[in-house]
């Protein structure tokens, strides 16, 4: 009598584990589209100018949409039409809440054109484009500039000089100075004037060293200020030194 051949144990049957798959996914797909997943909690990080309200709006995202549909690109550009607005990130945390990063340009100098004067923040981004000087900007003389974008950089007739500017505007920020240097003159690139609130000229070198002899104009600004005829400038040219002319 022949022996029985003893049935081997395949595991499930393929139809059976392709059901389970089948299930699964809608499950699954149910699950995802559910309410679950609805966005109920938008933040916002870093602004100070601007309100929440008024960032959450211009993204464009709706509460009660589907995290997964929420298309970060989109909201990222309808915050940047403003131009004081940088989106650094905007993440999805699951499952339902949403986090906005923002970094706010500060306007920081005025450049006059026929149309009027383009305020910028250190960078050189245009941010508005004012009728009349704004007193309380760093005004920037004798440097002539394409009529830029908005949200553009400006682009000055030469890099040189341009490239000057973004020395001092690093360096009034840096050393707490604005509203204190009122005007910055690049007629020489390599021996560009400053105005100083009190009316005062001072003359230092190249934008490369203009951190250097800002961190000390104050002080200078202060030792000397009564020694100054009407038409005296500080020269600051050399590094530890000064001297009147």
């Amino acid at each position: 009598m022949a022996k029985k051949r003893k049935q081997e144990n395949l595991g499930p049957h393929p139809i059976l584990m392709w059901a389970v798959v089948l299930v699964l996914l809608v499950v699954l797909f149910f699950l995802i589209n559910s309410s679950l997943f609805n966005v109920s909690q938008i933040s916002v990080q870093g602004n100070n100018r601007f309100s929440y309200e008024e960032i959450v709006s211009a993204s464009g995202i709706n509460y009660e949409t589907n995290i997964l549909h929420v298309d970060e690109y989109s909201a990222k550009e309808n915050i940047e039409k403003n131009a004081y607005i940088v989106v650094e990130d905007i993440k999805r945390i699951f499952p339902a809440s949403i986090i906005i990063k923002v970094r706010e340009r500060n306007p920081i100098a005025q450049i006059g054109t026929i149309n009027g004067y383009y305020v910028i923040d250190k960078e050189g981004i245009a941010l508005s484009l004012n009728p009349i000087k704004d007193d309380n900007l760093t005004a920037v003389y004798n440097l002539n500039i394409c009529e830029p974008g908005y949200a553009q950089k400006i682009i000055g007739e030469s890099s040189e000089k341009t490239d000057a500017m973004f020395y001092v505007l690093e360096a009034i920020e840096q050393n707490n100075l604005q509203g204190i240097i009122t005007g910055i003159d690049l007629k020489d690139p390599q021996k560009i004037m400053l105005t100083h609130i009190a009316g005062i000229k001072i003359q230092i070198g190249s934008g490369v060293t203009a951190n250097d002899r800002l961190k000390y104009v104050q002080a200078t600004v202060d030792a000397v200020k009564d020694k100054l005829s009407g038409d005296s400038v500080i020269n600051m040219e050399s590094a530890g030194g000064y001297y009147i002319s």
